[in-house]
């Protein structure tokens, strides 16, 4: 009576997470930032980031909320990054 074909549980592997991004929040907490900078870093490849200072816009009150934050604030500062991972110690270098 039933003419469909049984449907099959194809499991989805998760790709495993790189040692890049593990570095991501250890590379932003480390770099050096204005009272009110929000730092946020990607991995690009190998031992390469970004990293983007944003800042909010001058005269612009600290009332702000979360969704308006992307559209008042602006990148005060960007820069790569080659890091490097010895023994749990970091090493950044600015290019």
């Amino acid at each position: 009576m039933n003419d469909l074909p049984e449907q099959q549980v194809i499991p989805v592997k998760q790709p495993p997470v790189s040692a890049g991004k593990q570095l991501v929040s250890a590379i932003e907490e480390r770099m050096l930032r204005e009272p009110q900078d929000l730092v946020k870093c990607v991995h690009l490849f190998d031992d390469y980031f970004r990293c983007n200072w944003w800042a909010p816009a001058p005269g612009q009150n600290n009332r702000s909320f979360d969704w308006g934050t992307s559209a008042t604030h602006h990148v005060r500062k960007s820069c790569f990054l080659k890091v490097s991972n010895v023994n749990e110690e970091l090493t950044i270098e600015e290019i």
